[in-house]
């Protein structure tokens, strides 16, 4: 919606000149700029999930979210005052360094405070209050284009980031810290305490007694020989066939076009659609996310029935058939001209944002926050979600490249892209639907003869049975 201020973010940073007619036209590099500003957010995510790893298992998980949100309050006042592309972008990086230090470690926490039969459930609430926040950054963006005029407009919009940053920064102070990182630093009285606040009982009270014990006895063992060192993660078959596993997702996360229709919505409207993008385009951006926040209501309810698996596997088929759709009414549209072929292709990227709503855009960090054990937990996921910005970075980067030369034929990329990630998902993907964080290092067939741990307990029963064999004697 930024990109659309034409008259004062447009000109302001090289995307649009006046004509001298009283128009504001593109100018020959903003395709350039513009490739530039958007994934320059991203490159900040980068770096925020490498100094995630480390602030993780060294000052836990509520310090490095409070550390983020100060960050990106940071870069959120130098994108405000900001008065050329180099120092926008700038802020852009910073705030994008917090970003990737707060989407590490938000699903992180909240797996590891969340009960096993909610979780599914908290992770899709987790991603609601993303969408939910862009339906509010939408409205709010929408209504400086509509009501505000000169520089004040864009600068409005762009400083409207720094109510939930600040909000953020001050509530995060509140949030308890994880049992199981308490308990990984020898805090078990504490991680006692926090797992009955959090579970709003009495310390005393026999499940929260039962889910703590289980949860120490497994943890202790788990990390007996200590956080695992870089050098095991790629050695080690059984974390790396994880690691892989999740990266390989996250890099087909962004691939399936999420930020192709985010980022350049209006864009599309507009030269694809023949919708005026000055008068409607906003306001369709608005509907979109609207949309996307009514339908995850209902997605909250069926998660922890449905499964992860199913989700993810159900989910991109119905995003490679929405891109699918949509090349196909954008061409129909371009050979006929026929408004209505407009019309159902805005339905079908509505039906996309929905769909990718509750599959890829929640169940993915669902998943990838549950799948390692806590030994190697920070590492694992900071890696993973490196995947993700970088495939956010190859599709922010090249998707306005991509619709100046091949148009709508572009939508049949991220379709192919949709359908890979619909056979990896049927294949490679393991349910984690009821099982708690510690049972998960036995789920995949693998496991069992990479894992030393679990090799150990198998030798311990080999003996044991070895010794009570009546035939061997």
């Amino acid at each position: 919606i930024i990109f659309s201020m034409r008259s004062t973010y447009g000109v302001r940073f090289g995307t649009f000149t006046n004509n001298g007619k009283g128009e504001f036209v593109a100018t020959p590099s903003k395709a350039t700029r513009e490739s530039i500003i958007t994934p320059m957010f991203t490159f900040g995510c980068v770096f925020g999930s490498i100094l995630a790893m480390s602030l993780m298992d060294r000052i836990g998980r509520t310090k490095p979210l409070a550390l983020g949100s100060f960050i990106y309050t940071i870069g959120s006042l130098i994108q405000t005052f900001s008065n050329t592309i180099v120092v926008f972008c700038i802020g852009r990086f910073i705030a994008g360094i917090a970003c990737g230090v707060t989407m590490v470690v938000s699903p992180v926490y909240i797996a590891e405070i969340t009960p096993k039969n909610r979780r599914g459930a908290m992770g899709l609430l987790f991603n609601f209050n993303l969408q939910a926040g862009f339906f509010f950054a939408s409205i709010a963006d929408t209504l400086c284009l509509k009501l505000i005029k000169g520089e004040a407009q864009w600068r409005t919009a762009v400083g409207c980031q720094l109510i939930p940053a600040v909000l953020f920064m001050t509530l995060i102070w509140f949030g308890p810290e994880t049992p199981r990182y308490l308990l990984m630093k020898n805090q078990d009285e504490k991680a006692l305490d926090v797992l009955a606040k959090v579970r709003e009982k009495s310390k005393n009270d026999q499940e929260v007694i039962e889910e703590y014990t289980d949860m120490r006895d497994k943890l202790k063992a788990e990390v007996t020989d200590g956080v695992v060192r870089w050098g095991q993660l790629f050695t080690n078959k059984f974390y790396l066939y994880r690691i892989a596993l999740c990266c390989i997702l996250q890099f087909l996360h962004m691939l399936v076009g999420v930020n192709a229709i985010n980022y350049y919505s209006s864009q599309i409207y507009k030269d694809y659609l023949n919708i005026d993008a000055a008068k409607w385009g906003s306001w369709l951006v608005v509907i979109n996310n609207l949309f996307v926040v009514v339908f995850s209501i209902p997605a909250l309810k069926y998660v922890e029935k449905a499964g992860r698996r199913k989700i993810l596997v159900l989910g991109a088929l119905v995003l490679a058939i929405c891109m699918f759709l949509i090349f196909l009414l954008c061409l129909i549209l371009d050979k006929t001209g026929h408004a209505v072929f407009g019309v159902l292709c805005v339905i079908c990227t509505y039906i996309y944002s929905v769909a990718y709503g509750w599959s890829w855009g929640s169940t993915v960090y669902v998943w990838q926050s549950e799948i390692f054990p806590l030994r190697i937990r920070s590492k694992a996921n900071a890696i993973a979600m490196m995947f993700q910005y970088a495939g956010s970075v190859l599709v922010t980067g090249s998707v306005s490249i991509l619709m100046k030369y091949l148009k709508y034929y572009t939508f049949l990329i991220f379709m192919a892209m949709a359908t890979i990630a619909f056979i990896f998902s049927l294949l490679c993907i393991k349910e984690t639907k009821g099982l708690s964080l510690e049972d998960m290092e036995n789920l995949y067939s693998i496991d069992k003869k990479v894992n030393p741990k679990l090799r150990g307990d198998q030798d311990i029963k080999r003996d044991i049975d070895n010794a009570f064999d009546i035939k061997k004697c």
